[in-house]
């Protein structure tokens, strides 16, 4: 079972990056990058996914919520974005998040 998220335009929640997960290495789509675009059927944005960045997205980032969103999910980001520690942020409206966990995807 495929888990994916979207961002409504009235359903704000305040998101984090997850530390220390660029030493987990990619699933089977090869990527974090392709898992996304793969889970979500989407092609890959041409927009970071928070708001008011303009950047262009460069990797598939994990993010948490801690407001009654349970579990990571994979967000297209800059890495200027994915550089956050700590800092939480809103998503745009319309973006969609897919599950980081494995045994609910794409296997590993």
């Amino acid at each position: 079972m495929n888990e994916v998220l979207t961002i409504g335009k009235i359903y704000y929640k305040e998101w984090k990056n997850k530390n220390n997960t660029s030493e987990r290495s990619d699933c089977n789509c090869g990527t974090w990058k392709h898992h996304w675009e793969k889970l979500s059927g989407d092609k890959w944005p041409s927009e970071c996914s928070v708001e008011k960045c303009r950047n262009e997205p460069e990797v598939g980032a994990h993010v948490i919520c801690e407001d009654n969103i349970s579990g990571e999910y994979i967000v297209p980001l800059c890495k200027a974005c994915n550089g956050k520690r700590d800092e939480v942020f809103r998503l745009k409206s319309g973006t969609v998040l897919v599950t980081a966990n494995l045994s609910k995807s794409c296997g590993r």
